[in-house]
């Protein structure tokens, strides 16, 4: 498919204007291109400034860089589209957010402006410098109070060593949030709701992105079982300034909050089926948002059983591997049954954790197809399973 000529004209004017600051490309679900992934992003290379495509294949990541023409630059992106048989492109600028969506038959496109950034600056964004180590969210060398108190940061803003891994899991977290930014709905209050929030590091981050680097209003809800770190947590939360950031004592399980007006849902590291419950609330409230880390699927693995398979069910660490991504893929399944677009996607490398598979879910409120929910109770059938998720649905 040669790019749609509004598509080509849209781009070329934003780079021309200086009005582009990134974009990702999401390649058609079921046609394996090689590609997963193309984004885009402004670079400065010996003094000069470039744009760099990065294409994430199966195996390793390639970097284009081109020079920062528009005519080169639409060029460079049409030939990455037609490779990797886009389905969704976004293109993050000075004017909002736009969202390209090609039809399935590559006929054309539709294009979607989200505003939201009427009184943005219109000067051309700050290009990043191509020999930097990581363009973070919350940058290193900037001290913020809570990560200080949190003993994250010293007071000049440099990383403490033994918590360097918990600042690139804050940091990728916070990308994952930037991703999602603009499917959460533009009210005047934002409320989130984090489960199992723990010693509340990323619940912290989020809250610092909402109300300093996007500059919303949030009414966020922390909740976990131990008390102190709940103390701990409300003591932080109260030294930092952060009025609208509480945090309860309580299980998942028996949260009785009303999520009819709830934006987003996040539970990281919810333990086995703590992590179903969390998500039942979320479900049965059509929360537009859910970001989830499941950690500790013990339950399937008692209950799995299929002949074709008892050469790998035999083995214990086997058998539990197996077992967890069949949780989380039936878990995904149930949530796309329920209306939300599910993509599992790396939370963070596995040099930092090994619980690093994270459930993205938009709701959207279509309906899934037959085909869908054959495939869910084929599977379920097969495997001789039970999954929790689905017994409190119901």
């Amino acid at each position: 498919m040669t790019t749609d000529i509004k598509l080509r004209e849209l781009v070329t004017k934003l780079v021309a204007n200086g009005n582009l600051i990134s974009l990702t490309v999401t390649p058609t679900k079921g046609i394996n291109t090689g590609i997963t992934k193309v984004s885009a992003r402004r670079v400065e290379i010996k003094g000069r400034i470039n744009w760099q495509f990065e294409v994430r294949l199966t195996k390793q990541v390639q970097h284009i860089n081109v020079s920062d023409v528009a005519s080169v630059f639409a060029d460079q992106l049409e030939a990455l589209l037609d490779k990797c048989m886009f389905s969704t492109l976004n293109l993050k600028t000075t004017e909002g957010l736009y969202q390209i969506m090609a039809k399935p038959d590559r006929s054309s496109v539709k294009i979607i402006h989200h505003g939201g950034a009427q009184n943005a600056p219109k000067a051309q964004p700050e290009p990043v410098a191509h020999n930097r180590t990581k363009n973070y969210i919350i940058p290193e060398g900037q001290p913020l109070d809570f990560l200080q108190q949190l003993g994250v940061m010293d007071e000049t803003g440099r990383v403490l060593q033994p918590m360097r891994r918990k600042f690139v899991q804050i940091n990728r977290f916070l990308e994952i949030v930037d991703d999602i930014y603009y499917s959460l709905p533009n009210r005047d209050v934002l409320r989130i709701v984090d489960f199992g929030c723990g010693k509340s590091y990323l619940t912290f981050a989020m809250y610092h992105y909402f109300t300093k680097i996007k500059e919303r209003k949030v009414d966020m809800v922390g909740l976990d079982l131990k008390e102190q770190v709940i103390h701990d947590c409300n003591k932080l939360a109260e030294a930092c300034g952060f009025d609208k950031l509480h945090f309860e004592v309580g299980s998942i399980e028996e949260y009785q909050e009303a999520y009819s007006n709830t934006d987003m849902v996040v539970t990281l590291h919810a333990c086995d089926t703590a992590t179903d419950f969390a998500l039942e609330k979320a479900i049965k409230g059509q929360v537009p948002v859910i970001l989830s880390v499941p950690c500790c699927q013990h339950e399937l693995n008692g209950q799995v059983q299929n002949e074709t398979l008892a050469p790998l069910l035999k083995y214990g660490l086997l058998k539990e591997r197996f077992a967890a991504l069949l949780t989380d893929a039936l878990r995904a399944r149930i949530l796309e049954l329920c209306g939300y677009k599910v993509d599992i996607i790396e939370f963070v490398d596995m040099e930092h954790t090994p619980k690093n598979l994270m459930l993205k879910c938009v709701y959207t409120g279509e309906p899934a197809s037959p085909m869908k929910r054959r495939e869910y109770e084929t599977l379920v059938g097969e495997m001789q399973v039970h999954p929790t998720l689905e017994s409190v649905l119901r």
